[in-house]
């Protein structure tokens, strides 16, 4: 027994001593993963003469160790480039919360790590950030952290308030038809109003509101949808859904919950307290010489298995005009100049996602689901007055003309309805162009898109539909960010997209090809021919509320700048639209709020008009997709071409 436990000391305190000694070789090493100075001293040793027996289990202890280091070299190699569903071999180390105070880095090892970063405006945007808020940060891991995954949140997110009610549970939850009695008896301009009462797993009627619905009204026969004008919320969790009945017929309803008011609590503390949710890679290379590296708008950003290396500091990619940020982790041998190209990582995403939701996930999250319905199901809808159908839209005036300034939608209403698969406005008369008008539009005018890929759609679905003399130069950049450049010489009409900048989530692409949206918008020269599209939500739902308001107040000041030296400059906003249910930080909450913000930032501003989707995209019978179908895109495109030529 006593040469057995001989025996075990010295296979431990061997591989104890080897780990010493690799952390002590590698650069940036401050003693080893326990906060030893002593490199391993106080390690236990071999009594003179002791031996030990390799035994079986010791081989396949051996042959284990090689796959997991093979693995994650790999993965090193290839980042995110592998399969996303490939399972990770590797133990993700623990997380822990570290409260910020008045200056960027709290901490000795911090402040060594911006010894040698330049400041700009970017780093002065995350010290004030920091200082106002909690930050996610790796501690130095210890053993325990690689065979036990431990995430420190309940001091963030103040799990007793959480947890002081169930969430809503949507197989307990029930609309009703207000006034069902009167089912039959609906005219149209009447008004709909449902009931939705909000229940827990336990049956108990909520005690309090914050629930996120999505309500829409339809009739599949005459393509007709819509979403509510407004929804009620009475803090008890009850809550009243109205409508506008715009058509005749039969007409049905539908409520989806979307996020309970404790799932959209916990959205909510994320995203202010881990602003890096998403994961990104930077690749370094010179020659045949490639690393990958962590990026992020913080330096605080996840590092998964590269963490121990964060002593050794980060390159400064940020804008310094614009205080943009963005930062890689310092490659191992390589310059900061050798960055070449990016991608998203959802590989590391999910695992800090995963590490983020530890223990809240299964009781709070849920993916979409129906509320059921009781009592009288549909209502029929009639035209017993002298109203023509489908010309008076239920309002006392005429609609006004698509031009500049012109709010998004009227106040407690949605911005229209589909009727016979055609999107009608409620915020101006837009009219249906076929392809020879929509290039008599377009004669003679510029089209620059700046955004993501849902606006990437607009420039594509133009490309394609304007007939034949409209054609696509072949560039060597990527599709996916472009530049990508169509032109149409018999019109002279000319079209521009380019992805908004850094954050992307797109696979590899070429750094050289990312700009951001307002240096574009400071280099054009405007006009009364040149019209500016622009897009920006998709890829800002993993960041904060306060990053965002600062690009968009950028981007506001380069269209002010625009204004003054080109008055006549149209300016065009895609709102945000509905996506299909994904990871948490792609939630639909996260769009919406996002899409809250951009039309406060941009509310009022001279020139600028919003062109709200995110209705056109809620109502639709296809459901609900990131890059919505083209059903819905040519819709999308009659409204930006009756704000282009309101006047036929």
């Amino acid at each position: 027994m006593k040469n057995a436990w001989w025996r075990y000391n010295s296979i431990t305190s061997g591989r104890r001593a080897m780990q010493t000694e690799m952390a002590a070789s590698s650069p940036g090493h401050y003693g080893d993963r326990t906060g030893n100075q002593n490199g391993g001293a106080n390690l236990r040793k071999l009594p003179p003469g002791a031996t030990f027996k390799v035994t079986k289990s010791m081989w396949y202890f051996a042959v284990f160790f090689m796959v997991a280091v093979g693995v994650d070299v790999v993965y090193y190699w290839q980042g995110s480039d592998v399969e996303p569903n490939q399972p990770q071999h590797r133990p993700v180390p623990g997380y822990q919360i570290r409260q910020r105070t008045s200056s960027h880095q709290s901490t000795e090892s911090a402040s060594r790590l911006d010894s040698d970063d330049q400041s700009s405006p970017a780093t002065e945007w995350s010290t004030k950030q920091n200082a106002a808020t909690s930050s996610f940060l790796m501690a130095n891991p210890t053993p325990a952290d690689f065979s036990t995954t431990r995430v420190a949140t309940n001091a963030v997110f103040d799990a007793k308030a959480l947890l002081r009610s169930y969430p809503t549970d949507a197989l307990n939850s029930f609309f009703t038809i207000k006034n069902a009695a009167r089912s039959s008896h609906y005219m149209l301009c009447d008004t709909l109003e449902l009931h939705i009462e909000a229940r827990d797993q336990h049956n108990h009627v909520k005690q309090h509101g914050g629930d996120y619905f999505w309500v829409k009204i339809f009739n599949l026969a005459s393509h007709s949808s819509q979403p509510a004008d407004e929804i009620i919320d009475h803090g008890n969790g009850t809550y009243t859904a109205r409508f506008l009945l715009h058509w005749t017929g039969v007409v049905s309803m539908k409520v989806l919950l979307v996020a309970s008011s404790e799932y959209a609590a916990l959205l909510g503390e994320l995203r202010e307290a881990a602003p890096a949710r998403f994961a990104y890679n930077g690749k370094f290379k010179i020659g045949n010489w490639t690393e990958i590296m962590p990026c992020h708008i913080t330096k605080e950003m996840y590092l998964g298995f590269l963490e121990p290396e964060r002593s050794r500091g980060f390159c400064d990619f940020s804008d310094r005009r614009l205080g943009y940020p963005w930062f890689c982790l310092k490659p191992r041998n390589l310059p900061c100049s050798s960055f070449v190209e990016h991608m998203g990582s959802l590989t590391r995403s999910r695992e800090y996602n995963t590490l983020l939701f530890q223990g809240k996930q299964e009781s709070l999250s849920h993916r979409f689901a129906n509320i059921k319905q009781i009592g009288t199901t549909t209502i029929e809808v009639k035209n017993l007055g002298n109203r023509k159908e489908m010309t008076s839209l239920c309002i006392d005036k005429p609609l006004p003309v698509c031009v500049p300034g012109v709010p998004p939608r009227p106040p407690k209403s949605v911005a229209g309805f589909y009727h016979q698969t055609s999107w009608h406005s409620l915020v101006c008369s837009a009219r249906d162009f076929k392809s020879k008008e929509a290039l008599r539009c377009l004669q003679g005018r510029s089209l620059f898109f700046y955004g993501d890929s849902t606006l990437r759609q607009w420039f594509e679905y133009l490309t394609r539909r304007l007939g034949r003399t409209m054609r696509e130069k072949r560039l060597t950049t990527s599709p996916i960010v472009g530049p990508r450049y169509a032109y149409d010489k018999a019109h002279n009409i000319s079209m521009l997209f380019r992805i908004h900048g850094f954050p992307i989530r797109n696979r590899w692409l070429k750094v050289k090809d990312v700009a951001y949206a307002a240096n574009e918008i400071d280099n054009l020269p405007g006009g009364p021919n040149t019209v500016i599209v622009m897009s920006l939500w998709a890829h800002f739902t993993p960041t904060t509320l306060q990053f965002y308001r600062d690009r968009w107040r950028a981007i506001k000041g380069a269209l002010q700048r625009l204004r003054a030296r080109a008055p006549g400059t149209l300016v065009l906003i895609k709102s945000a639209n509905t996506r299909e249910p994904r990871s948490p930080d792609m939630s639909n909450w996260y769009g919406m709020e996002l899409d809250k913000v951009m039309r406060e930032e941009l509310s009022g501003e001279p020139g600028v008009t919003i062109i709200d989707v995110w209705d056109m995209t809620l109502s639709h019978s296809t459901g609900y997709r990131a890059h919505p179908l083209e059903v819905i895109i040519s819709q999308e495109i009659k409204m930006l071409l009756s704000f282009v030529c309101p006047v036929p």
